[in-house]
């Protein structure tokens, strides 16, 4: 069942074995099965409208049984968090459940144990990685250790080998920003309506995601549509589209009220300016965005408007993270070279990541995890510099130095290790050790890096011309 999976969902053509001949009873019975996924989704819409819609796409994904189907509904999925069986001791989100499916079909898929690709990533990341392990050992807390480090193990290693192993990702890139940027607009227009019917403390928490979620990702859409129009000259529908989702993305940042947020993204924006150095393009994005976010603050009540302003340790939420800040320090303060291991987040989180290191795995750790940004860093710089005359892949490289620098930075003000836009920015990772590695050497590229097409068309060739080759 798992080689008849696999075979599906690395298919990319028409005429090939798809996922619905791996059911009993051909086409019309694997639509039969379906509806018995579908109708029970109809039934938990009403218990947790987040599941249902969950069972919905995985459903479509087994039917269509294609790799770029799952890759871009990743992409779709990730503004949406939820946790799919509620908050609870493990926080499961649609994009883990796709996630860890093309893991499984990419391990099943390898010729050989040196197949997987990871370029100067590699040696950092498992090195963090090999780190936290060892401080967890030692100071093992059982599931909850467990759980927080397949959390770190999925929003970093598995996010890098997936997009850095099949082509295909790289060759839908742009698509899957496109359909993320259409996903977070629908998210925009909940927050809104969120706004419209019950103020500030509604759209804080649009369709029960917290504002430390929503802030980050709408962040990830305004990096991605400045990516796109600070490198190129859009027309037509192109560039109504992303000026309306720059826009949509505007606004849901600023309603979802989130600080830490808004600081990122303009951390971030200003990189992106650094590496683009397109001056006009800057002032008309500066144009969209300025007036929204003075009408939207003339919109807020008093309260709220003190309370976005208000970074003094007096402040309820300042002064519950220091005291969470102080916890965490006296726990390092007991094993500073490796701390006391990976978990202490699920009963104190400072809000910051460097901290947060510093009391799960020491100095040590700390040393480890700034060593992998740096890796990660260092892999979009090395892509950069091989993408001089390739607008695409640049704009890849771009939006992904991007994404991942902002992600660092709300971390050290919010919580680092969650769903959503930590994943994103390891993916980007992933794209550019592709990028990066076939500039190299693509004769030696990995053999789930060879596209498929390419392969049959090779096929296809008379028998004479395929001598010649």
């Amino acid at each position: 069942m798992v080689n008849s999976f696999v075979q599906a969902v690395t298919s990319t053509s028409k005429s090939d074995f798809n996922f619905k001949t791996a059911l009993h009873g051909g086409r019309g019975g694997s639509y039969v099965l379906a509806v018995v996924p579908l109708l029970a989704s109809f039934a938990l819409f009403f218990v947790s409208p987040a599941l249902a819609a969950a069972l919905q796409l995985l459903t479509v994904c087994a039917l269509v049984g294609k790799l770029p189907f799952f890759l871009l509904a990743i992409f779709a999925a990730m503004p949406f968090q939820q946790s799919l069986g509620g908050e609870g001791a493990v926080n499961v989100s649609l994009v883990d459940i796709l996630a860890a499916l093309l893991f499984i079909v990419l391990l099943s898929s390898l010729p050989g144990r040196n197949s997987l690709r990871m370029g100067p990533i590699a040696a950092p990341l498992l090195l963090y990685l090999g780190i936290s392990c060892a401080s967890s050992l030692a100071n093992w807390e059982g599931f909850t250790t467990a759980v927080s480090l397949a959390r770190m193990v999925m929003a970093t290693l598995v996010a890098i080998l997936i997009f850095a192993n099949f082509s295909t990702a790289l060759r839908l890139a742009h698509r899957g920003f496109l359909v993320f940027l259409m996903a977070l607009n629908v998210l925009a227009l909940f927050t809104m309506a969120a706004f419209a019917q019950g103020g500030i403390e509604a759209s804080m928490y649009t369709l029960g995601i917290n504002k430390n979620a929503l802030g980050p990702t709408f962040g990830c859409g305004i990096i991605t549509c400045l990516g796109y129009l600070l490198t190129e000259r859009a027309q037509g529908r192109r560039k109504t589209f992303l000026f309306l989702s720059l826009g949509l993305s505007t606004i849901g940042i600023f309603l979802s009220l989130s600080r830490g947020a808004w600081v990122a993204t303009a951390v971030a924006f200003l990189l992106l300016l650094v590496m683009v150095k397109n001056k006009r393009a800057f002032w008309g994005s500066l144009l969209v965005m300025v007036p929204l976010v003075a009408i939207l603050w003339q919109m807020l009540p008093q309260e709220t408007a003190e309370y976005a302003t208000d970074v003094s340790s007096s402040s309820y939420t300042i002064k519950t993270r220091l005291q969470t800040i102080n916890e965490v320090l006296e726990a390092f303060r007991s094993s500073p070279l490796m701390g006391v291991g990976i978990g202490i987040r699920k009963e104190a989180d400072p809000h910051n990541v460097l901290i947060l290191t510093l009391g799960e795995s020491g100095l040590v750790g700390l040393a480890g995890f700034i060593g992998m940004f740096a890796g990660g860093f260092y892999t979009l710089f090395l892509a950069a510099k091989k993408t001089k005359n390739d607008l695409p892949n640049k704009q890849i490289v771009f939006i992904g130095a991007s994404v991942l620098l902002l992600s660092l930075v709300h971390g050290c003000m919010d919580v680092y290790w969650r769903r959503g836009v930590g994943f994103l920015g390891w993916a980007c990772v992933g794209l550019a050790v592709q990028i990066l590695l076939s500039a190299r050497a693509p004769a030696a590229a990995s053999p789930m890096a060879v596209p498929v097409e390419n392969m049959r068309s090779r096929k296809r060739q008379p028998l004479r011309k395929r001598q010649r080759v």
